[in-house]
């Protein structure tokens, strides 16, 4: 035993160990050579003072490089900013106790120290690829962490939603229906431009802003909304913005006095995605259908939330009857043209 005690001393594990920097267990996972250079690279850093904005603006780089929209890579920055205190050295990306002390010190709620530990935990993954290979041990899984934003399943009927985006004042009105008629999210809707729309064809395009693949064309599902939205782009030139001078927390605001002169339940603007989610997937829209129009990806957000509000069997069947019923008042069935 007193051996490997003299083996570890002589590159600091132990001392590392007993002072909380490095686990046993992660030494045990590292073993001798790699913990050794993990406590050399961790010794060097806290002789670099001058490393963080380089650090930072490659990091950034990547980000952007990866499909990453610029305003989210600057939240991120900031972020990564207000919870890596100065002078900024790579030694504290290594102590768990030191970034958990530093998050949980941060001025706000829970849900949004998770949003500031998101952002260090994309510096770090950077950093420790083989490209930069900066950092040996990943520090992020000892990291203390917080609840997740509470899902919300706040949606409305059609008619419900139209009577609150009627409700709702003239300047924010096209916003609201083009969130609950093409399942679009603020930023969406904040960048639209008059051309983004074409009326005839009942599409719309949605500039995504977190990453490129938010940017899609979209269907307007609810053709009442076309006159608002003709309104809208009326007088305004192609590039013209449609809803200048637009701010979220005005739209809000304007919004949620809407749903209260209605008196159905005080909503998010963000509800709109959930509204629209719902209606479709109800009206027999597939979930990749769904997905799509709201910029995600792949279906599995769509079909763990959501799910549940797709057609059963006994349901589709229903509007199969639906349809054939319109189908014969327009064009009578074999059976009735033999029998007539």
């Amino acid at each position: 035993m007193q051996d490997v005690r003299t083996r570890l001393d002589r590159h600091g594990i132990l001392s590392a160990i007993i002072r909380g920097d490095l686990s046993a267990a992660q030494a045990f996972v590292l073993g001798e050579e790699k913990a050794a250079r993990w406590l050399e690279e961790r010794e060097r850093a806290v002789q670099d003072r001058d490393v963080d904005a380089a650090l930072l603006d490659a990091w950034g780089t990547q980000l952007r490089a990866s499909g990453v929209k610029p305003k989210t890579v600057e939240d991120y920055r900031w972020q990564v900013e207000q919870v890596w205190p100065e002078p900024r050295r790579l030694s504290w990306l290594s102590s768990p106790k030191e970034i958990s002390k530093a998050l949980r010190a941060l001025p706000c709620g829970e849900v949004t120290k998770g949003r500031y530990r998101a952002a260090l935990s994309s510096l770090v993954a950077w950093l420790m690829d083989p490209a930069q290979d900066l950092l040996a041990l990943n520090p992020m899984p000892s990291v203390v962490s917080f609840p997740q934003a509470a899902v919300r399943d706040l949606w409305y009927s059609r008619e419900d939603a139209r009577k609150v985006i009627m409700a709702t004042p003239l300047p924010y009105r096209a916003a609201s229906a083009l969130a609950y008629a093409c399942g679009w999210e603020w930023a969406a809707v904040a960048n639209a431009k008059a051309g983004d729309l074409d009326l005839d064809a009942m599409t719309a395009l949605a500039r995504g802003t977190k990453r490129d693949t938010r940017s899609r064309l979209t269907v307007i599902l609810d053709p009442w909304v076309l006159p608002i939205l003709k309104d809208a782009k009326a007088d305004k030139l192609p590039n013209a913005p449609l809803c200048l001078g637009l701010r979220s927390d005005s739209t809000l605001k304007a919004h949620q006095a809407a749903c209260e002169a209605v008196g159905v339940a005080i909503s998010t603007f963000h509800d709109w995605r959930h509204t629209f989610a719902v209606n479709a997937l109800k009206d027999g829209r597939s979930i990749e259908f769904v997905a799509q129009m709201l910029g995600h990806t792949s279906t599995t957000q769509v079909r763990t939330r959501y799910g549940r509000y797709s057609l059963t069997d006994g349901e589709v069947k229903a509007v199969a009857r639906e349809v054939a019923q319109s189908r014969d008042a327009v064009c009578p069935t074999n059976a009735q043209v033999v029998g007539g």
